[in-house]
């Protein structure tokens, strides 16, 4: 007899509770399909982006957050001053020394410039000049001299300022002021190699009583103080610096600029305050000059002379020599020459014209004028590459939904918590993190709290999977018994109420928080800045180390144990239950998973090596967190309430 249709009315399929309860299923399964869309869209977009959206390490170049436009910094370089000693032997055959300072570049010191009259003040400077300070894809510069003498330490505006004007400029400017005084700089004149020295003594031979000849300096004494000084026979003659302050130079601000710098370092070196000017007791470009110009036959320019041309005691010499061959890297650094230099190292010294070294007139400083080798377009200290201030939300959202969504928000608190504590130095930075590794965490545990006990419970499961791949071993080319292995993989999930899915998003939703934390450490200045505990966030650890500063080991070491604990922890703790559980042929199989977790723990650490140190900071701290997380939930699981409200398994 068939069944009248009449009786599916009493049926569960009609009731209307239970249609509501289908329908919600299927809708919160296409919104939690749409949820692991979204995130994994976002962890890919993050990825890429990070390694696509040009940043940098220095303040004022790269992409940038800022809260508002006024709050916008320019890159600063910082100059540290270096002793410097040097020995020479004097007309007695002692040995003696004279020490100086040098200005040194410090690219790890780099300086936030929080000051907002501060930066006003350089925006009407700017805007004076004609220039885009703040602007999108744009260039600025400005120096800073981390030294205690007076006239050029200004450790409140954290860059150089003389009569009101700071040595600052960007490469929109149409015009340029000079902040310097600008006073003429004179040189030997370089050569275009390294084989005949700018500077040589008249030497005489010798026979001692064996006969044997030797080659050695020739003393003269002075008539008047009988000072015994060295004949010099040799120069290679006199250049000067070009000030670029005649009008040819109005509409040409960077070559201004770059003179302005230039003009810098030599005040500082070689100026009425500094050491070598004590030591050789006059400016060292008049007392060239004045030698230079006192040479009686100025058609003596070879170097096959052996008569004085001037006179210079020991000392005086080696002043000379050593201005020589530091105002050659100084000017090379600078881009005067073609090629940047250091000591020891050959260097082009090729100007961008020849210079007059076989002709009289090579005693003419105005017939051999230096000029920079830098292109007009470069800007001095701009580190090449360009800012792009972000300073606002919907600014951000041009670079798309994972920056305007979370690395925007992100970076705007940090600089809220930054600028509002500036007393603290690197401390703000730290709180900051700390405060955005918190919300982030107990946000992730929030909407992720059911996966992680899913992710949990699938560790319990590893034995009874690793029994039922033991059963299997040996069939892995049987197309048969493979599928019958997975039906049952699939049936113990299903059995314990697990979709291996789940355990996916606490994943997927660390992930974009991370690579948005990453991005906003390389791109808030505040955090690229800081200096915490010897350490400075915009380094990249690794390097520091094999350059000898190994005050960058200890964060290696620690976020490496960090790292390694937070991803065993589990299986530390879980190590004696499964023992207790398991088989020999049962941990055999375990180890196969095992293996990759192995993979997977080496990864990370390799990737926390070789990010820069305000990531592994941040990542310190994740790492910190997990590792409370998996014991507190290892104790929750334990609790009577645990195992009452979130048991996985199916009634039979």
């Amino acid at each position: 007899m068939k069944r009248s249709n009449n009786f599916n009315y009493f049926t569960a399929e009609k009731d209307p509770t239970v249609q509501r309860k289908n329908t919600l299923k299927k809708v919160f399964k296409w919104l939690k399909i749409l949820f692991y869309t979204f995130f994994f869209g976002l962890t890919l977009t993050g990825c890429i982006q990070n390694f696509v959206v040009a940043s940098s390490n220095t303040v004022g170049n790269g992409i940038e957050f800022y809260n508002s436009k006024k709050d916008v910094v320019p890159r600063v370089n910082t100059l540290d001053a270096k002793e410097t000693i040097t020995s020479y032997v004097d007309a007695n055959g002692e040995t003696q020394s004279f020490t100086t300072k040098e200005l040194k570049g410090n690219a790890l010191d780099t300086v936030f410039l929080n000051d907002r009259n501060v930066l006003e003040k350089l925006r009407e400077q700017s805007q004076k000049n004609g220039g885009n300070f703040g602007e999108y894809n744009s260039l600025t510069s400005s120096f800073y001299l981390n030294v205690s003498e007076e006239g050029f330490s200004n450790p409140d505006a954290k860059i150089f300022v003389n009569n009101g004007k700071y040595l600052f400029a960007t490469n929109g400017n149409k015009t340029y002021e000079f902040v310097n005084e600008i006073k003429p700089i004179y040189v030997l004149a370089p050569l275009n190699n390294n084989v005949v020295a700018q500077i040589s003594k008249v030497t005489e031979t010798t026979t001692d009583e064996n006969g044997t000849q030797s080659v050695k300096d020739k003393l003269y004494t002075d008539e008047q103080s009988q000072e015994k000084r060295f004949g010099i026979k040799y120069v290679s003659g006199l250049a000067r610096i070009n000030d670029y302050s005649s009008d040819a130079y109005v509409a040409k601000p960077t070559l201004k600029y770059s003179r302005d710098v230039l003009q810098l370092y030599y005040n500082y070196e070689f100026g009425p305050s500094s050491e070598f000017y004590k030591q050789l007791g006059s400016d060292v470009s008049e007392f060239l000059k004045s030698k230079i110009d006192s040479i009686q036959d100025k058609t003596i320019v070879g170097t096959g002379n052996n008569s004085p041309l001037f006179y210079l005691t020991p000392k005086q010499y080696s002043l000379v020599n050593y201005y020589s061959n530091r105002m050659k890297v100084i000017l090379s650094n600078l881009g005067w020459y073609k090629k940047e230099t250091v000591e020891n190292v050959a260097i082009d010294f090729s100007s961008s014209k020849n210079f007059l070294v076989d002709d009289a007139l090579k005693y003419n400083a105005d017939s051999n004028i230096l000029d920079t080798r830098t292109d007009e377009k470069e800007l001095l200290g701009s580190g090449g590459a360009v800012q792009n201030p972000v300073t606002d939300w919907g600014q951000s959202w041009q670079y798309g939904p994972f920056y305007g969504l979370i690395v925007y928000p992100f970076s705007a608190l940090i600089n809220a918590i930054t600028n509002s504590l500036p007393s603290l130095d690197g401390w703000s930075s730290i709180i900051a993190i700390l405060v955005l590794v918190l919300l982030t965490r107990l946000f992730s545990l929030f909407i992720t709290f059911k996966a992680t006990i899913v992710q949990s419970a699938q560790e319990d499961l590893r034995v009874k999977k690793a029994a039922i791949e033991n059963k299997y071993k040996g069939f892995e080319n049987n197309k048969q018994m493979k599928m019958r292995k997975q039906k049952e993989i699939a049936d113990l999930y299903k059995k314990n109420n697990i979709n291996v899915l789940d355990g996916f998003l606490p994943q997927l939703v660390a992930m974009p928080i991370f690579f948005a934390m990453w991005r906003a450490i390389q791109a808030v200045p505040s955090i690229k800045a800081t200096t915490w505990l010897g350490i400075n966030f915009g380094a990249t650890s690794w390097r520091e180390v094999i350059a000898g500063n190994f005050i960058y080991l200890w964060i290696i070491i620690v976020v490496v144990i960090i790292q390694f604990t937070s991803q065993l922890i589990p299986h530390w703790l879980n190590k004696k239950r499964l023992k207790e559980r398991t088989t020999v042929a049962e941990v055999q199989a375990l180890k196969k998973s095992e293996r990759y977790q192995t993979i997977f723990i080496i990864v990370f650490t390799f990737m926390a090596i070789i990010f820069t140190a305000g990531v592994q900071v941040y990542w310190l701290f994740t790492g910190i967190w997990q590792t409370f997380q998996v014991i507190g939930l290892h104790k929750l699981r334990k609790t009577q309430w645990f195992k009452n409200k979130y048991s996985r398994k199916k009634p039979a």
